[in-house]
């Protein structure tokens, strides 16, 4: 509870104590002085000597301390001392500076009795100020995605910030409790002549404050912690949706799955519902937007999580609006998530090579092929190839594409390093297809570019040409996989991939602990790695698909095995994605050519201010102020050219707190002063701000001393 002291609540009364002299007067005043006396007898004698003894001397000592005593004791207890934690005292001539950090997280908005803990955290705010002391100044901050305080210095106005208190509400962020601190730290500093005191005002939610810096606050602060959490909460979540595959076409089969977090304390049994719902118009006379809904339920788990599944196959291209629902509970924000889904004709692939695609012998020509079969027909397959030359590679281009292919590209120029290493860096999907010693040089310059950033699985060691080995040729096949991955999966009972002869091969020397091999050759060469650099996959796939490198172009699994490649490596920004509350939001916009007027609005269909940036198929609308979950759409006429969705963080669902002793090890580890007093018991709250009252036991003990004086003249009576 931090150090204690003892405070007089009645300090007027402090001239009453030259009472305690009346006692030693009384004392004085009645002092026998000798007399010289005539006894007749001798009985008289001995009884005067039995007066004057030591017992009764000692009598007269004991009464004078016992009355003192009694007389100290009530004038204590007209001086009403009460005992006061340090942190709570407000009396001192120099006063302090009081600061309220209100947390206004989503957690503290669970309603599961009908009375939320930010109710209790306004309540125990209150009653903080309202015990300010004449000197003392004061702010609140309330702590949601960022502070917001009542002043922009301490003040001594307290009923402005029990306004404010009192007209804040539980956000649907994560509270930035270190902003909070800085920002409490950085207005401290503005008045330093008073003594800095902290209340923070929470549930102590363990995702939110294990990690809290509070070696950010002076070293002569007192902190007091002020819990207002839920005895037992009890909550229910839809934590995490993914979709496979992460950037679909139409007619391809999508598995959308979403996580439950059951943070209760029984099993439950929870019916899941989704909602997939094209973004589509309000405009009389079109079609109404199509909806799919499907239901399931599942077993969770207490202090577990579970899995439910839906696969659905749209029939069109567009953007879709999905959501996923549970029941509703304590807390209710977290129990629909929301995410966008872009469904396209054919996945756009870029690939780049200074080698003619019409030269049936050249890899190219047999990479292109695979990709897309059908390639002389417009309306058929899922892939869209575009052949370019590395000089007309730009990131502009190939942000324009899913998926960036490398196929004898030719010598890296720096431009062009550079520009791959970015588009990688932004999210892009790079699959190198390794067949010449050059390429080995290229991943060097890629390396250097981004100042070895880019951690590359191997590297290449000159070139392996079993073709040309005496005096009969030999080849390598592949010998190892991971069969786990994805992309290799449907190939593990298909014995077609490792009939295939490799006579030229990349020599690879592992590079450990950097990007994870999947396939090997029986030789210990790596035949298929994979690496990663900022928001980018780079797959490094080394096999010349050429007639002189192998025979794999020949087998039927060639196809298969680069569309599964390929797919294994879309990128997953259009698949579930979504911003938090509380953070900017972006959405990929369709504006038509002829740039009618556009019309934001929140989940709510409120008009709200965003801004549009970039041109063409990069145009962008980021919304800055996502206070609520849903989605946020960009319309034009009477369609929508974007949509944001936007949701709660999964880490406000769990409502775990921190107890009293680990939040004392936070503290401690920065040598702070340390107090807490549970704001759920107004009586102990009370009892903390205005201290425990002391005179009751001053009066008893008045009252005992008084007891022993009477008791003890009649024991010792003259």
């Amino acid at each position: 509870m931090g150090f204690w002291n003892i405070v007089f609540t009645n300090p007027a009364l402090a001239a009453a104590g030259v009472a305690l002299f009346v006692p030693y007067l009384v004392h004085l005043l009645t002092r026998r002085t000798p007399r010289r006396l005539v006894f007749p007898t001798v009985r008289f004698i001995r009884k005067a000597e039995a007066s004057h003894s030591r017992l009764f001397r000692l009598r007269d000592v004991l009464l004078l301390l016992l009355r003192t005593a009694f007389v100290l004791l009530i004038f204590l207890a007209f001086l009403k001392p009460v005992l006061r934690a340090q942190a709570a005292r407000g009396e001192e001539s120099a006063g302090r500076t009081v600061t309220v950090v209100l947390d206004a997280s989503m957690s503290m908005g669970y309603s599961g009795t009908g009375f939320t803990p930010f109710a209790r955290g306004q309540l125990a705010a209150t009653r903080i100020i309202d015990r300010l002391g004449p000197a003392d100044v004061a702010n609140v901050i309330v702590a949601g995605g960022s502070p917001a305080t009542s002043f922009e210095t301490p003040a001594s106005n307290a009923y402005h910030l029990k306004r404010d208190v009192q007209a804040a509400s539980a956000t649907l962020a994560r509270a930035d409790i270190d902003a909070a601190i800085a920002e409490g730290v950085r207005q401290s500093e503005l008045s330093e002549r008073h003594k800095p005191v902290f209340y923070f005002v929470s549930d102590f939610q363990r995702t939110n404050w294990a990690s809290v810096d509070f070696a950010r606050l002076p070293e002569d602060a007192e902190t007091v912690f002020v819990p207002v959490n839920e005895a037992r909460p009890w909550n229910l979540a839809i934590t995490e949706i993914t979709v496979e595959p992460p950037a679909p076409v139409v007619t391809e089969d999508i598995e959308i799955a979403c996580t439950i977090a059951n943070y209760g304390g029984a099993p439950e049994e929870i019916p899941v519902t989704l909602s997939l719902e094209e973004a589509g118009t309000e405009s009389e006379g079109q079609e109404p937007p199509s909806r799919n809904t499907l239901e399931r339920r599942i077993s969770v788990q207490p202090g577990e999580s579970a899995t439910a599944s839906f696969r659905v196959r749209p029939r069109q291209r567009g953007v879709f609006e999905g959501s996923v629902r549970i029941a509703e509970d304590g807390l209710s924000a977290d129990n629909t998530r929301y995410f966008t889904l872009r469904i396209t004709d054919r996945v756009d692939v870029l690939l780049v090579t200074e080698q003619q695609a019409d030269d049936e012998r050249s890899a190219v020509h047999f990479l292109a092929r695979a990709m897309e079969p059908l390639a002389r027909n417009d309306t058929l397959g899922t892939l869209r190839i575009s052949i370019v030359p590395q000089a007309a590679f730009t990131p502009e281009l190939a942000a324009s594409a899913q998926l960036t292919v490398l196929e004898e590209p030719g010598p890296f120029t720096e431009v062009m390093a550079k520009a791959l290493t970015q588009y990688l860096r932004d999210g892009g999907a790079v699959l190198y297809v390794l067949a010449q010693a050059a390429d080995g040089v290229n991943l060097q310059m890629m390396e250097a570019a981004t100042q070895r950033a880019l951690q590359l699985p191997f590297s290449l060691d000159g070139v392996i040409d079993y073709g040309a080995s005496q005096p009969m040729p030999t080849f390598a096949v592949i010998a190892e996989a991971n069969f786990d991955e994805p992309m290799l999966r449907r190939f593990r009972e298909n014995d077609d991939l490792g009939a295939a002869h490799f006579t030229r091969v990349l020599a690879t020397e592992r590079i450990g602990g950097q990007g994870q091999v999947l396939m090997r050759y029986n030789d210990g060469n790596i035949a298929l790695a994979r690496s990663s650099y900022g928001a980018g996959t780079l797959l490094l796939c080394n096999m010349d698909v050429s007639r002189e490198g192998s025979d794999l172009a020949r087998k039927t699994v060639f196809v298969p095995f680069v569309h599964e490649l390929l797919k294994g490596m879309r990128p997953s920004e259009g698949a579930a994605r979504a911003s938090l509350v509380g953070q900017p939001a972006s959405a990929p916009t369709a504006l038509s050519d002829d740039g009618g007027d556009v019309l934001f609005t929140n989940p709510l269909g409120e008009a709200v201010t965003a801004t549009i940036s970039g041109q063409g198929e990069q145009t962008t609308a980021l919304f800055a102020q996502t206070p609520v979950p849903g989605f946020y759409r960009l319309r034009e006429g009477g369609r929508t050219a974007g949509v944001a969705a936007v949701n709660v963080d999964a880490r406000e669902s769990d409502l775990s707190v921190l107890s009293e002793e680990q939040l004392q090890e936070l503290v401690r580890a920065s040598r702070r002063t340390f107090a807490s007093i549970p704001g759920n018991d107004p009586q102990t709250l009370e009892q903390f701000l205005e201290g425990l009252p002391v005179w009751p036991w001053l009066l008893l003990a008045a009252l005992v001393v008084f007891g022993i004086e009477q008791a003890l003249l009649l024991v010792l009576r003259r």
